[in-house]
C-alpha cells in the first residue's frame, strides 16, 4: 500500500492529538508527575507542529517551516527527557535536554532560509542528537526495567533511519519534505510506529513506576502494622476485614480464623451494649469519644481490658472502622489494688481515735473533763477517745504509803535474792 507524504503527516498528527488525550485521560485522577507533564508538553507540540508542517504551501513559511519545525524540535526534546527522567529524577537530563533543544533550533533556523535538503539534513541530525542523548541515559542506568531499555532501543533505531534520511537529502538535493520518496516513507512510517510505541510504552512506564511506589508504600505500611506494639483491626459491617498478628494474638487464634469474623464474638457481654452502640454510632457519623476502655473476652474466657481509639474511614471505597486497641489488663489491675488498698487506709483511719487539744484535768485527782462537762477518771476518758486499754498496777512509792509491810516484805525477799546471786 502506497501512502503519499500529506496522509502519513495527518496520520502523526491525528495520532500525536489522541495520545496527548489518552495522556490527560489516564493521569486526570493521579498525583501529576514531572515527566509525564513533560511527555504531555511534547504530544500537545508535536500535534500543532505536525499541523503546521501539513499545510505547508497553504501557510506561510514562517508558520509552516520556521514555527512548525521549531516546535518539532521542541517536543522531541521535551519526550526524550520525560523519557529518561520517568524512572527518578536527573539533573543532567534536567540542564542537557533544554540545552539541546535550543541549540537544534538555532541550527535549524540559522539553515532555515536554505533548501529543503540541507534543512532535512539539519532537522535529521539534531534530532538524532537528542535521542541519541536520550539513549545514552536509558542504557547506561543499571536499575532501569526491561521495558524501559526496550522503548530506548526503538527510539536508538528510529535513529538509525535518521541517518539513512539525511545522507538520501545530502545526495538528492531536490529532495523536500514532501517529497513523495521512498526513503521518506521509510522515515515518516516509523516514525507513526515510534509515536504508538512512545505513547503507549510511557504510559506502561508510568504504571510500572506508580506500581512500584505502590508496592513500596504497602511494604512500608505492612512492616509498621506489623511492628506495632498495638492490635490493629479494621470493621466492615459487623466483620473483621483486617487484622494484625498483634490482633490474634490478644484473642488466642490463628489470624487466618480471625478475619470474618463478628468482632462481636470477642467483647465481654457486660461491655457489648456499650460498645455496639458506639460502633453503630460511629459508623452513622456521630460524634463520640474518640478513646475508651472496653473488656474483651481473653483465650482463657478471661476479661482483658483493651483501651481503645476509633475513627471512620474508607475501606475499599465503603465505610469502616480503624480500631487500635492496647492491652491494659495489668494498669487495671494495679488500678483495682490502688483502689483496694486506698479503701482499706480509709476505713483504718476512720476507725483511728486521736487526741488532741487542750485537756482539762484536776490537779489534784487527775480527772478529765469531757466535752459533755463530766468528770472522768483519766484512764476511762482516754480508753473513750483512743485505741488503748489499761492494765492496772501499783509503783513502788504508792505501795511504801499505803501498804508499808507488804512493802518491807518485797524489800527484804529482795535482798536475800541479791546476796545469794552475789
Amino acid at each position: 500500500m502506497h501512502l503519499d507524504i500529506h496522509t502519513i503527516i495527518d496520520l502523526l498528527f491525528i495520532g500525536n492529538f489522541i495520545s496527548a488525550a489518552v495522556l490527560i485521560a489516564y493521569q486526570s485522577s493521579r498525583r501529576l508527575q514531572t515527566p509525564y507533564l513533560q511527555f504531555l508538553a511534547g504530544k500537545i507540540l508535536q500535534t500543532l507542529a505536525w499541523l503546521l508542517l501539513g499545510l505547508r504551501g497553504e501557510v506561510s513559511d514562517l508558520l509552516s517551516v520556521h514555527l512548525g519545525n521549531s516546535l518539532l524540535l521542541t517536543a522531541f526534546s521535551l519526550e526524550a527527557l520525560a523519557l529518561a527522567t520517568v524512572k527518578k529524577p536527573n539533573r543532567d537530563c534536567t540542564i542537557l535536554f533544554p540545552i539541546l533543544g535550543a541549540c537544534s533550533i538555532a541550527a535549524f533556523l540559522l539553515f532555515a532560509g536554505h533548501p529543503g535538503s540541507v534543512r532535512i539534513v539539519v532537522a535529521s541530525s539534531a534530532t538524532m542528537l537528542i535521542y541519541g542523548a536520550m539513549n545514552l541515559f536509558i542504557l547506561r542506568d543499571t536499575t532501569g526495567s526491561v521495558l524501559h531499555k526496550t522503548i530506548g532501543a526503538s527510539y536508538l533505531l528510529f535513529n538509525f533511519i535518521l541517518f539513512f534520511r539525511a545522507g538520501f537529502a545530502f545526495i538528492f538535493p531536490d529532495m523536500i519534505l514532501m517529497s513523495n520518496m521512498p526513503i521518506q516513507e521509510m522515515t515518516f512510517l516509523p516514525l507513526y510506529l515510534l509515536m504508538l510505541v512512545g505513547g503507549i510504552g510511557f504510559i506502561l512506564l508510568l504504571k510500572e513506576q506508580n506500581d512500584l511506589l505502590l508496592q513500596e508504600s504497602e511494604e512500608k505500611y505492612r512492616t509498621l502494622v506489623e511492628g506495632a506494639h498495638e492490635a490493629i483491626a479494621i470493621i466492615q459491617d459487623q466483620l473483621i476485614v483486617f487484622a494484625n498478628q498483634k490482633s490474634a494474638d490478644l484473642v488466642g487464634m490463628p489470624l487466618t480464623d480471625l478475619i470474618g469474623r463478628p468482632f462481636v464474638d470477642f467483647i465481654w457481654p457486660d461491655d457489648l451494649k456499650t460498645v455496639m452502640e458506639n460502633y453503630e454510632k460511629r459508623m452513622r457519623g456521630g460524634k463520640i469519644a474518640d478513646r475508651y476502655d472496653m473488656r474483651i473476652i481473653g483465650p482463657d474466657d478471661t476479661p482483658l481490658w483493651l483501651a481503645v481509639s476509633a475513627k471512620w474511614i474508607q475501606w475499599q471505597s465503603r465505610p469502616a472502622s480503624l480500631d487500635l486497641m492496647t492491652d491494659i489488663t495489668r494498669r487495671k489491675q494495679l488500678e483495682e489494688e490502688r483502689e483496694r488498698i486506698i479503701g482499706d487506709l480509709q476505713r483504718a483511719l476512720s476507725e483511728v481515735k486521736t487526741l488532741s487539744g487542750l485537756l482539762p484535768i484536776c490537779a489534784s485527782c487527775k480527772k478529765i473533763r469531757d466535752d459533755q462537762g463530766y468528770w472522768n477518771q483519766i484512764e476511762i476518758y482516754i480508753k473513750n477517745h483512743s485505741q488503748a486499754t489499761f492494765t492496772h498496777g501499783i509503783c513502788p512509792e504508792c505501795m511504801k504509803k499505803l501498804y508499808p509491810e507488804v512493802y518491807e516484805k518485797m524489800l527484804r525477799t529482795e535482798d536475800a535474792e541479791d546476796r545469794q546471786v552475789a
